[in-house]
């Protein structure tokens, strides 16, 4: 038996041997590896698809560096997932995964190897040397190892260090080869997929979506930025690349759209030349194409489909409820998001975890919202409004209708009960200031998250203007929303059965990080790993303004190192120019809201909130956080994503 595996070890490596060099022995067959590029051929011929999509329109192909010996080895992409597959046939170590991660990612006495992708990136024509976030070889070694990728690429080339994970940040200016900042990169792509997809359609541009009256669920739109309202449309282009938590981003993923992000003036020029005519656009996982349409074609495709009907479930009580007594079975008297703070702020106070929720939280139920409805007959115009059959046909009854529901909310008062409790509640808190926050049955359900649909509203002590009656007609009027209807009549959610609770807490006026958080690695989805978009203050994270742009950072534990210490590391997509590019939180911070969210994941995974179907690595949770003034982290929100 052990002759047996000896000769197939052989076998094996003279295998390895016969596939590699800089050429493939017999012309048809692909290479295993070559030892030198020649040319941007030698790099197809190698190169897949990244392991991690955070960016488009790249080429990559993995490269060793065995320390032993002098040049790389470019590693082809069809036969090889990791690193070590390759290292293991080709030198035959057979060491487990594992072993051969802890020995080989950061620089120390057992290390054969230096590991690294070298990307391609075809709209900047460059080159990237890039390294793992959990990678920290020292500085003389990644200097070696840049060298002997650039020595073993023989054709002309523009080669670089991308400076994108924690460790390299801090090292850059120790660095004396090319580098390249992921600011820098990011700044010059020209393309972004947020989701693939074939549509057919109407092609309209938009500078505007204040009013949605001139777009069919049949349309392909183009739009400008990152707009807050997004009409019901079959595919999205936009001229501004997408935050992970945009809302052309969420919608896209809730509503199934397929939806780009073209920088590239020619290639929008391509696309406002076909403008109000009917296309077929195709948008594949790295680029996208478009092909006019004759009308007898379009004629296919032009049926729009009717939703099935879709009943809400709610629950009346006058009992409000305070944070303590807030959790899931919640749902059906105040709304999901007011159940699910709850249910975070009940896991913080239980764990004596890191984090805390905001002060002074209590929910005001559905109770009092369909109360106001009935009170005043406001609940015979939503009747009227949900046997609208096909609200496209008939648009003008629709806005009519939703402007005097919303005038009726606003003009008559809330009971005078209501109003008593929040003011006395209010009363006793330190706090001067007070956010009211949407959280209906509508929002945070299976296949519609409703982000963005409704208003929140800020209650000040002693303002003239910033009310308690104010903050909280204002929350029920948004049930009423243009978007929001549209929304919820492309799922055929039932009108009348639709409820609007109030959550409460106190407002952060001092805050001096805002983020949101994807609980999974959304650009490398069988990864370990969480997504985080994050901004200086209270600039908005969503939607920034004035083109600014906010930080992008994918987090994954980086396990034990040798010297026993557990670490983050960081693998930056962008960083925010309000903060001179430089990472907005320190690596404590960091390391405490990655175990802060993996101790939500989990505690939600198990409490059957949300998707499970895909399991509990790619179990997506969107939170939102806040580190104030004093460093101290506060979760806000967590909703299925």
């Amino acid at each position: 038996m052990q002759k047996l595996f000896s000769g197939l070890a052989l076998l094996l490596i003279f295998l390895a041997w016969s596939c590699g060099s800089n050429k493939p022995m017999d012309a048809t067959k692909t290479p295993n590896y070559f030892r030198l590029l020649t040319s941007g051929s030698d790099f197809d011929s190698l190169s897949g698809e990244p392991l991690s999509a955070k960016h488009s329109r790249v080429g990559t192909v993995k490269v060793v560096w065995k320390i032993d010996e002098k040049g790389i080895y470019f590693i082809q992409s069809k036969y090889y997932n990791y690193h070590s597959d390759f290292c293991n046939a080709q030198f035959n170590s057979w060491e487990t995964l594992e072993t051969f991660n802890a020995a080989n990612y950061h620089t120390n006495i057992l290390q054969k190897y230096c590991l690294g992708n070298l990307n391609f990136y075809s709209d900047l024509n460059i080159y990237t040397l890039e390294l793992t976030a959990s990678t920290e070889y020292n500085v003389d070694q990644i200097e070696e190892f840049f060298k002997q990728v650039q020595t073993s690429m023989t054709f002309e080339h523009d080669l670089r260090l991308c400076i994108s994970t924690d460790f390299l940040i801090e090292k850059e200016s120790e660095f004396d080869v090319p580098k390249i900042s992921t600011s820098e990169l990011y700044g010059q792509l020209k393309f972004q997929i947020i989701r693939s997809g074939k549509v057919y359609g109407r092609l309209v541009v938009l500078d505007s979506l204040t009013k949605n009256s001139d777009v069919s669920p049949t349309d392909i739109i183009i739009v400008h930025g990152s707009p807050l309202e997004i009409p019901l449309c079959r595919a999205i282009v936009s001229d501004a690349f997408q935050t992970p938590l945009s809302h052309i981003q969420i919608l896209s993923r809730s509503r199934g759209t397929p939806s780009c992000a073209v920088l590239n003036k020619s290639e929008l020029d391509e696309l406002m030349a076909l403008k109000d005519q009917y296309i077929e656009l195709n948008i594949s996982n790295d680029d996208f194409s478009l092909r006019k349409l004759e009308e007898s074609e379009w004629r296919k495709y032009a049926v729009l489909e009717k939703p099935a009907p879709r009943l809400l479930i709610y629950s009346f009580d006058k009992e409000f409820l305070s944070g303590k007594d807030l959790d899931l079975k919640s749902k059906k008297l105040v709304g999901n998001k007011a159940a699910a703070f709850g249910e975070l702020a009940q896991l913080g106070r239980k764990n004596k975890s890191s984090f805390t929720t905001p002060e002074d939280a209590f929910a005001i139920p559905f109770y009092y919202f369909n109360d106001h409805l009935t009170r005043f007959g406001i609940i015979n115009d939503v009747i009227k409004l949900n046997n609208i059959q096909d609200p496209y046909s008939e648009r003008e009854k629709v806005d009519s209708l939703l402007k005097s529901i919303r005038k009726a909310i606003k003009q008559n008062d809330v009971r005078a009960e209501l109003h008593r409790y929040v003011d006395e509640r209010l009363n006793k808190s330190p706090f001067r200031s007070f956010r009211f926050r949407s959280s209906s049955n509508a929002e945070d359900i299976d296949g519609f998250s409703g982000a963005g649909l409704y208003t929140s509203k800020t209650y000040v002590k002693g303002d003239s203007v910033k009310t308690i009656d104010r903050a909280i007609k204002a929350v029920w009027a948004s049930v009423f929303n243009d978007q929001a209807y549209y929304e919820r009549w492309s799922k055929g959610i039932d009108l009348t059965t639709v409820q609007m609770g109030i959550l409460v807490h106190r407002s952060f006026p001092d805050e001096e990080v805002n983020g949101v958080v994807i609980s999974s690695n959304i650009y490398r989805p069988s990864f370990i790993g969480i997504t985080v978009n994050l901004q200086k203050g209270d600039e908005d994270v969503v939607s920034p303004t004035n083109g600014n742009t906010t930080e992008q950072v994918i987090l994954m534990d980086g396990g034990q190192f040798l010297n026993g210490k557990e670490k983050v590391g960081c693998d930056y997509i962008s960083m925010s120019n309000l903060n001179n590019y430089q990472p907005l939180l320190n690596k404590e911070q960091y390391m405490n809201l990655y175990y802060a969210i993996t101790e939500i994941k989990e505690h939600l995974y198990f409490s059957n909130f949300g998707d499970h179907n895909k399991g509990y690595n790619n179990y997506a949770l969107d939170i939102e956080f806040k580190f104030d003034k004093n460093g101290k982290l506060y979760i806000k929100q967590v909703r299925p994503a």
